[in-house]
């Protein structure tokens, strides 16, 4: 059998919850102390390690979720400390996720502990950056759009400068001169 992660992830909570069971606790307590379904508790309490193991070495760990992660990073630094992963579930299902709202929030509580991904962007040129940037936006195509943010969420300089462009563009594109002076003081 490979020792794939997944094989191995599949191991070693079976054998927690086996000790766990063995030490007299309940399924549902088991399931809270470990963060888990009831369900999957009960699974790997009824089913055989080598049965387990058979189905493991078969499967890919659900990352259903990584092509969200910009997203949920963008989210979160506007949200700050009002994120809610529940809500954050609910905006990832409009943008076709089907993943399941626990996924959401445990990805979300690896903030509070430090222990999240960096969000790795490939960088595009920076001429195809500036075009973007000063491109309307209603104009990007959805993959620009997204590539533009993986940019943004990787590197704070090209957020502040895509900001200051648009406050500037819309400034000269709706005749807003009066606003001028404080994008000025904002620039410094």
């Amino acid at each position: 059998m490979p020792r794939t992660a997944m094989v191995e992830r599949t191991r070693h909570r079976y054998e927690d919850i086996h000790r766990l069971l063995d030490e007299g606790r309940t399924v549902n307590g088991i399931a809270r102390h470990l963060d888990l379904d009831p369900r999957t508790v009960d699974k790997y309490k009824k089913t055989p390690l080598d049965d387990l193991l058979a189905s493991a070495a078969n499967r890919r760990p659900n990352t259903g979720i990584s092509p969200f992660k910009p997203y949920l990073h963008l989210r979160l630094g506007q949200l700050g400390s009002k994120a809610v992963g529940a809500r954050l579930y609910d905006e990832l299902r409009e943008r076709g996720f089907r993943g399941h709202v626990r996924t959401v929030e445990r990805y979300l509580a690896r903030f509070s502990i430090g222990e999240a991904e960096a969000v790795h962007a490939p960088m595009p040129s920076p001429s195809t950056i500036a075009a973007w940037v000063t491109r309307r936006r209603e104009l990007l195509t959805e993959e620009e759009e997204d590539q533009l943010l993986r940019v943004r969420l990787a590197c704070p300089d090209i957020t502040r400068a895509c900001d200051l462009t648009w406050a500037f563009l819309d400034i000269t594109r709706n005749l807003r001169g009066i606003l001028l002076l404080e994008w000025i003081h904002q620039t410094v």
